[in-house]
């Protein structure tokens, strides 16, 4: 039977890679970005992640994912209650403590929920005070809680109004609280790490606003810029009658920053939404931001090389009767699903299980599976994985096969090379969407279903070809497949 277990697939570079990033506990704190597209092996890297650095390092680690939260819920809400239950957990050990930390769980609970409300509210505005509170304040931290909080942790009174200072004042206080955190939690650990997931798998806007409401407050900063002109030397009296507040925020001077933080993104997702939210700021740009915020980043690549296809396809075919016969032919089926689209690996691990489980079933022999016939059955598999709305909306509806190519070849002349539109292109029916997908156009013409006709330059129809795609996408339809 299929092996529904992880293809043994090698990340070990990527996650050596991933903790040297985020360096030891008594490093400078660090945001660090875990990028790869859907599928890539992020969730798997960061357990992977989680399981390795206690026994390597000193940290306290904190996981937090938007999908284990009520469904109705924002991140930055979900957020909010996970940090919430997280601080009710400590207990501290002398009067001290003790009173500080109960006025600081009140303060939370009494605030936080007017907290998560206007960050849900707020997507992507938090953007727009990147170096004060001014717009940020009401979203995130509402004043009531950061006046509380710097009661409680640095023994001031209000936080100064000189501009850009509150921000400082917040961030000090917060220092204070995760670094009391940190030591009740375990007073053997020196550095909390956060580790955020399937954050690109919420709305754009919500991922943005706990993204950068996160880095305003709870993640390490490089410096933070006050909205006046600063004193040369930020670490005089001069500096802080100043301010009217010492300055925490940079490197050289303040005490060290006790959270680094791991981020598992689809950047481009966040990337291709701040685009479209500001396109009437030129000024703004995308990458810049997100490469403030993130220190440091590593690459996920999808599966791009025949070797690492080749072991997913031996890590299935190990399970078949007499697999001395199958795990040879892994080769040849790698070769066969050489598609971009194929460098999702989960979709990766999906196809090949189900081949298996198909020729398992039927009791077929490999002797008679020649080249064509393993490359034909993983490509019809991949056809009905990978591409929902053909398969439901096209594929059987021959009706609909010449709309499609016609589309297809529309779509193709609006996008010619060196063209420049001035108009963006008509939205596509989601019948017809997956035309614009090169893998799939490639895959139908190696099915041959379609071909492309070089005088013309226009992709024709074959209709012996799609009779017979249509016979077999039907026959595994009702089988389940």
């Amino acid at each position: 039977m299929p092996n529904t277990a992880k293809p043994p697939i090698d990340r070990h570079r990527v996650l050596e890679n991933l903790i040297s990033q985020i360096g030891p506990p008594n490093a400078p704190a660090v945001n660090v970005l875990l990028t790869g597209p859907w599928g890539a092996g992020k969730t798997t890297l960061l357990r992977e992640l989680s399981e390795k650095l206690p026994k390597k390092d000193d940290f306290v680690i904190l996981q937090f994912s938007p999908w284990e939260s009520m469904a109705s819920e924002s991140p930055s809400i979900a957020f909010r209650r996970y940090l919430q239950k997280e601080l009710e957990k400590i207990t501290p050990a002398t009067p001290e403590d003790t009173a500080k930390w109960k006025a600081t769980k009140k303060a939370f609970h009494d605030c936080l929920p007017e907290w998560g409300e206007k960050v849900a509210r707020a997507g992507a505005k938090a953007l727009a005070a990147p170096y004060g509170l001014s717009e940020v304040a009401d979203i995130l931290l509402p004043p009531k809680l950061i006046s509380e909080l710097i009661k409680i942790w640095t023994g001031d009174g209000a936080p100064p109004k000189t501009p850009g200072t509150e921000l400082m004042a917040a961030r000090d206080a917060i220092n204070a609280l995760l670094t009391a955190f940190l030591k009740l939690s375990n007073p053997a650990k020196s550095r909390l790490l956060i580790i955020l997931d399937d954050m690109d798998r919420c709305r754009p806007e919500e991922a943005i606003a706990l993204l950068d409401g996160m880095y305003q407050f709870l993640l390490p900063q490089e410096q933070i810029l006050a909205t006046r002109e600063m004193p040369e030397d930020p670490g005089s009296a001069t500096a802080k009658d100043y301010y009217g507040y010492f300055p925490p925020a940079f490197d050289h001077l303040s005490p060290k920053w006790p959270v680094s933080c791991v981020w598992a993104l689809n950047i481009g997702v966040l990337e291709e939404f701040l685009a479209r939210e500001y396109v009437g700021v030129p000024s703004f740009e995308p990458r810049s931001y997100l490469e403030k915020i993130f220190h440091r980043r590593v690459n996920l690549p999808p599966v791009a090389d025949v070797g690492e296809a080749r072991l997913i396809w031996q890590h299935q075919l190990a399970t078949m009767r007499e697999p001395e016969k199958w795990t040879p032919l892994a080769a040849r089926l790698a070769k066969s699903l050489d598609y971009a689209t194929m460098g999702n690996l989960r979709l990766y691990h999906h196809v090949a299980e189900a081949c298996v489980r198909r020729w398992y079933r039927e009791g077929v022999d490999p002797a008679s599976l020649t080249t064509d016939r393993l490359a034909r059955d993983a490509r019809l598999v991949l056809l009905l994985h990978a591409y929902a709305r053909f398969r439901e909306n096209v594929i059987l509806f021959p009706a609909l096969w010449p709309e499609f190519v016609n589309r297809l070849n529309a779509r193709r002349t609006s996008h010619a090379p060196g063209q420049t539109l001035n108009h963006p292109p008509e939205p596509l029916q989601p019948s017809f969407r997956d035309g614009t997908d090169q893998s799939l156009v490639d895959l139908l013409k190696d099915l041959g279903a379609l071909e492309y006709d070089e005088p013309s330059g226009r992709y024709q129809s074959v209709a012996d070809g799609q009779e017979r795609l249509k016979r077999e996408l039907l026959d595994l339809m009702q089988s389940g497949y």
